[in-house]
């Protein structure tokens, strides 16, 4: 069972906390969250993967740490596309963002990536996210040219010609199956 009083604590007494790593706390839900997020403004990592944040810390997180967070980790959490493409537009200081299995991800997130808006932005992991259209795919890094993506893992049906826009020393993971992948 899950103590939310470390977490109420964190909000309250550690307000220059420059990272958090609750990965894998299930029970954590945007009741314990929201007061990290909301207090603690210098916030550059938050690792909140196999978590049940929603789209309400995602809000929070864009109105409290849109010119701090740089790294973010959201996989498996029930988040919106609509939420993460807001995300992806206010927070510009991104450079990493892991969102493995947030199934209800779709083209509406892809279409909002823009490399103007996320100038630093290195790695994109989308590893079973299955709701992309190769139309969207292509729009989003074949018509756009990211010079600073090292890494991404997408899943497709797309052929490597479909991501011209990423540098060929970039990492491409597609359609792949596993972590190790």
């Amino acid at each position: 069972m899950w103590d939310p009083q470390p977490l109420q604590l964190v909000s309250e007494q550690l307000n220059m906390l420059s990272s958090l790593d609750v990965t894998n706390r299930v029970e954590l839900t945007d009741v314990d969250l929201l007061p990290v997020v909301e207090n603690c403004h210098r916030l550059r990592e938050l690792k909140i993967r196999a978590t049940n944040a929603t789209d309400s810390t995602i809000q929070a997180i864009v109105n409290n740490l849109a010119h701090s967070l740089v790294s973010l980790n959201v996989g498996g959490c029930p988040v919106s596309s609509a939420a993460m493409a807001e995300l992806v537009s206010k927070c510009t200081k991104l450079r990493v963002l892991h969102m493995w299995s947030c199934l209800r991800l779709d083209d509406t997130f892809l279409l909002a990536l823009n490399p103007h808006f996320l100038t630093s932005f290195q790695v994109l992991d989308m590893m079973d996210v299955q709701k992309f259209s190769s139309d969207a795919v292509r729009r989003t890094f074949g018509q756009q040219v990211w010079p600073y993506l090292r890494y991404l893992r997408i899943r497709a049906k797309c052929t490597r010609e479909d991501f011209s826009g990423i540098p060929e020393f970039a990492t491409l993971k597609l359609n792949s199956n596993t972590i190790l992948d």
